[in-house]
């Protein structure tokens, strides 16, 4: 259950509480802009898990998706970036 701006009902709205609130909203302003996204959320490397279909739904979500490279082969991580470039990928790293 929410308030009428959004934050859950349990957070308290007293003026130290506000505080927090506009440091994490100007951190997570910070993070978008850096990597370019619309969400302050990266997609950790994880090897054989952070492949093509989890980094484009990460993306695809608003996220700052990562292909897991470290024990890819070159041919397997050029055909990883490949199938992931899109425009409906449009942040990811590898």
């Amino acid at each position: 259950m929410t308030d009428a701006v959004g934050a859950p009902a349990f957070v308290t709205r007293d003026r130290h509480s506000w505080s927090r609130w506009a440091e994490l909203d100007r951190l997570w302003l910070q993070g978008r802009e850096i990597l370019g996204c619309d969400l302050a959320i990266m997609g950790g490397a994880m090897t054989w898990v952070s492949e093509r279909n989890l980094v484009a739904a990460i993306s695809n979500a608003g996220g700052f998706g990562v292909i897991a490279s470290g024990a890819m082969s070159p041919r397997l991580l050029a055909a990883e970036i490949c199938a992931t470039k899109s425009p409906c990928a449009p942040t990811f790293s590898s």
